[in-house]
């Protein structure tokens, strides 16, 4: 808590010097997310999208914050929005797929996680979001596939346990939701 403490301190200063810093907003809207203090956050992705999004990365952020107050819809609505920005980002297209996930959507998470592999077939993420939604759709094999993809690009990912399914699909998608929020950080 108290690097993110620092890191808003810092932000804060630096909007207060500029209030037009665009990465220094993106940055505050990571950091109240990391806080947890997601009206806050939400506040702080509008700025970012308010004073000219340059990337897809900008909408994944708050498309982020909506899956973080289970807003998939609007989470869903935004990626696209980022999708029709920078058709090409993986990252949206990633995002897209486990906002899916989420809402049980798994034939949509799939044709997401479809399109993000023509842009970044290795990505281990986007085959690990892709087994999931196979798995869920009863789809043993193809999962299985697609997990063994995973693991060769990135051998610390794991199988989810048979015992905690659930338990670790959220925990997954959670976990790989952060992580592609983290790649969002502006230099």
């Amino acid at each position: 808590m108290g690097q993110y403490a620092e890191t808003l301190t810092s932000v804060d200063q630096a909007i207060a010097g500029d209030a037009t810093y665009l990465a220094a907003w993106h940055t505050k809207a990571l950091t109240l997310l990391g806080l947890q203090r997601f009206p806050e956050a939400l506040e702080a992705a509008d700025r970012v999208l308010a004073l000219g999004a340059r990337n897809a990365a900008d909408w994944v952020t708050k498309g982020v914050i909506f899956v973080f107050l289970h807003h998939y819809q609007e989470a869903i609505t935004t990626f696209d929005q980022a999708i029709a920005f920078e058709p090409t980002s993986d990252l949206a297209w990633n995002s897209k797929a486990i906002a899916f996930m989420f809402t049980h959507q798994y034939e949509d998470a799939l044709a997401a996680c479809e399109q993000s592999l023509t842009l970044a077939p290795d990505n281990a993420h986007t085959w690990s979001i892709q087994a999931n939604a196979l798995e869920q759709l009863g789809r043993s094999d193809e999962a299985k596939v697609a997990r063994e993809q995973a693991c060769t690009i990135d051998p610390h990912m794991e199988s989810p346990s048979p015992q905690n399914a659930q338990l670790d699909f959220a925990w997954k998608m959670t976990h790989m939701m952060l992580f592609l929020l983290r790649s969002t950080a502006h230099d």
